[in-house]
């Protein structure tokens, strides 16, 4: 029994010691990159990644999105567990377990924007980054103790200084700079731009500050004060107004909090002279307040464009991660166009998050903070150490920064700020754990008695509630998939036989007697991506799933060509979710079975036109009295615009509707096709009137 307590024992600290070291690599990894601190890890991270990518492009998935959905997986189950397990080691603190909550509930408004976006074209990358940090919170606040997390804190402190001192040098050197027309260059170090290092060091000064206070050797201590040193320098160069805003205001919350603290007086006033030095400095920078102060002036017109023109196309749920830059694009003013804007994001944290999340995940963002400052309370109302009040002093220095530079700046939660982001939930993941075993937790630390059945506690009835709808959905999508599955087994043994076969319909039309146009024309109109995908478009399924959810109904279908043959051969026309994943898995095995050819040949010979056409035969001769090689590029244009809306009778072929339908396919085909087709084919068709046989 000892000998094998004592294994047991000896297993959970090599356990605890090879995720501490882990963790200690990926923060030095994001926060040092190409760093001489981050070269032992760096070739793992490589390869990890390298290793991950094999086998992505099947099934036609591009290489990240394989690695996106486990990560996405990974994080779902983090959050279960949390829930489950990890939640009730702050039960006696509730100021920590907030947080907690607060952090995972943030990651919910990432973790629902796949399924929401109105991108067209999903972008992995807006929400990749969120997987592994929101891994890392999870195991600080789960298996770290207060030593862990000061060791952690320590190596996060350390990384900041490394990549500060590279960017000083970098900048004496004039290498790696960022180039800022009618400025100059500013540093950015081993990150990308000098935003993303003032990010990293509004999170990295009060880090590197806390060192400071909480060291206990003067030789250790003064080599941090150093390292404080080396941040604002750092800072200094990347000649960012908004970021040395957010030290200002840093500094001088962290003057005045150390008021309990004599010894530091000289350093307080010192820290009180950079504030004032800074606030000057970021007020008189890049001539302000002249027509040549394009950072300041072309803010108000972004801000502009974001407020009036984007956050009211969708106001509660944001238009999804990553869609700014697109929608500023779209919706340019005259004002911001002479500005030449090149941003991706709106210049402020508070109106990224409500264009993009919507007021729904501004707020969470915005209970998220709240939860740090009462944890910064409850540190400092009930310190009995150094420890904890500085860890309220870092708490506090932290948000002060980011929310000060964040009205003029985007300095977390975005793409490119990972390291400040990283840094900063880092930070809070070891607060929230050194609070489990602070003085004040563990005094305050009581025995609950376990309830059971009726006298249960009403968040286990919750958890048993949800478990039993979990289960539920389960079943649901077990029997949809169970019967997909039976509809593909029954039909794939009959799609060797199409080979040859031609579907049952009045009049079949071989392929070669078809007008080009008209093959072009379709393709462009129902699958652009035709030739390159192996049977189903997983980004075109994803966009139609995010719309159908947003609009609470089934409004896109997604299919290709290959999808939609499957369906008018072997699965029918009625739209489920056990058809459609029939209908997945058959087009699949018909691309690998038939040729593209043979497959636009069939899908010709077996979809509705209207009318009562069946086929492109039929069409042709119904429409306008002509064989299919007969037609011209504008009558083409319209028998594939009309598909996704086939007319039961003459009537409804309005003059609108048939100019409609001719102009999204020829739009599309200049776009698809623009090698074949030029601007002056698609002008000239454009322009060409429809003349159906019955109007001759």
């Amino acid at each position: 029994m000892q000998k094998a307590a004592f294994w047991t024992s000896k297993s959970h600290r090599f356990f605890l010691m090879f995720v501490q070291v882990v963790a200690a690599g990926y923060i030095v990894t994001v926060l040092a990159p190409e760093t001489i601190v981050s070269s032992p890890v760096e070739p793992i991270k490589q390869w990890i990644l390298s290793a991950s990518s094999q086998g992505a492009l099947v099934l036609g998935l591009p290489i990240s999105e394989p690695l996106w959905w486990f990560g996405y997986l990974v994080t779902a189950l983090t959050g279960a567990t949390y829930i489950l397990r990890w939640r009730g080691k702050y039960k006696h603190i509730p100021p920590a377990r907030r947080v907690a909550d607060s952090v995972f509930l943030l990651t919910g408004v990432y973790l629902l924007d796949v399924w929401i976006s109105t991108v067209p074209r999903y972008d992995w990358e807006a929400t990749s980054w969120v997987f592994p940090m929101v891994a890392l919170f999870s195991v600080v606040i789960a298996w770290y103790d207060q030593r862990a997390a000061q060791r952690l804190l320590a190596v996060a402190g350390v990384a900041v200084v490394v990549e500060c001192i590279y960017a000083i040098i970098y900048h004496l050197w004039g290498i790696h700079q960022f180039y800022t027309p009618h400025f100059g260059l500013r540093t950015r170090g081993t990150l990308g731009n000098p935003i993303f290092l003032g990010a990293l060091t509004l999170v990295g000064f009060p880090l590197v500050l806390h060192q400071v206070t909480v060291g206990k050797v003067k030789y250790f201590r003064m080599l941090w004060l150093a390292g404080c040193a080396t941040v604002l320098l750092a800072a200094w160069l990347t000649y960012t107004r908004s970021i040395w805003v957010g030290l200002a205001a840093t500094y001088l919350y962290s003057a005045l909090c150390w008021t309990w603290d004599r010894s530091r007086s000289s350093l307080r006033q010192w820290m009180i002279l950079m504030t004032v030095v800074c606030i000057s400095i970021a007020a008189f920078l890049r001539t302000p307040l002249s027509s040549q102060d394009r950072s300041s002036w072309g803010r108000l017109a972004i801000w502009e464009v974001a407020m009036l023109r984007i956050v009211p196309l969708h106001p509660i749920l944001g238009a999804g991660a990553g869609s700014y830059g697109h929608l500023q694009r779209e919706y340019i003013t005259e004002r911001l166009a002479q500005f030449n804007p090149y941003n991706a994001e709106p210049k402020n944290l508070f109106l990224l998050l409500l264009t993009e999340h919507g007021i729904i995940g501004l707020a969470v963002f915005l209970l998220f903070i709240l939860r740090i400052l009462q944890l910064s309370l409850f540190f400092s109302g009930n310190a009995t150490s150094v420890e904890e009040r500085a860890a309220a002093l870092l708490l506090r220095g932290v948000v002060i920064g980011i929310l000060a530079a964040g009205l003029f700046e985007t300095t977390v939660f975005f793409r490119g700020r990972e390291a400040s982001s990283l840094a900063m939930l880092a930070v809070v993941a070891c607060i929230v754990a050194s609070s489990r075993v602070s003085e004040y937790g563990t005094i305050s630390r009581t025995e609950h008695p376990v309830h059971t059945g009726k006298n249960a506690p009403h968040h286990q009835h919750a958890l048993l509630r949800v478990g039993f709808v979990l289960l539920a959905i389960c079943l649901l999508v077990a029997v949809l998939a169970a019967s997909g599955l039976w509809q593909f087994t029954r039909a794939r043994g009959q799609i060797d036989a199409y080979r040859t076969r031609a579907p049952a319909r009045p009049q079949f039309t071989p392929l070669t007697q078809v007008a080009e146009p008209m093959r072009y024309a379709l393709i462009a109109s129902e699958d652009g991506n035709f030739y390159q995908h192996h049977g189903v478009d997983w980004q075109a399924l994803h966009r139609a799933l995010r719309v159908n959810i947003r609009s609470l109904r089934f409004k896109q279908g997604g299919s290709t060509l290959t999808m939609q043959t499957a369906r008018y051969l072997f699965v029918g026309r009625e739209k489920t979710l056990s058809r459609k994943l029939a209908e997945i898995l058959l087009a699949l095995e018909m691309e690998k079975r038939l040729s593209k050819e043979r497959i636009l040949e069939l899908y010709l010979n077996s979809v509705r036109f209207g009318l009562g056409a069946e086929d492109i035969g039929t069409a042709c001769r119904v429409y306008f009295g002509k064989k299919p090689g007969e037609l011209t590029l504008a009558e083409s244009a319209f028998l594939a615009g009309v598909l996704p809306e086939p007319p039961k009778g003459r009537e409804e072929l309005t003059v609108e509707k048939v100019e409609r339908c001719k102009r999204r396919a020829l739009s599309r085909l200049g776009y698809f096709f623009a090698w074949r087709y030029s601007p002056r084919q698609i002008e000239r068709a454009m322009g060409e009137k429809i003349v159906f046989v019955w109007e001759r």
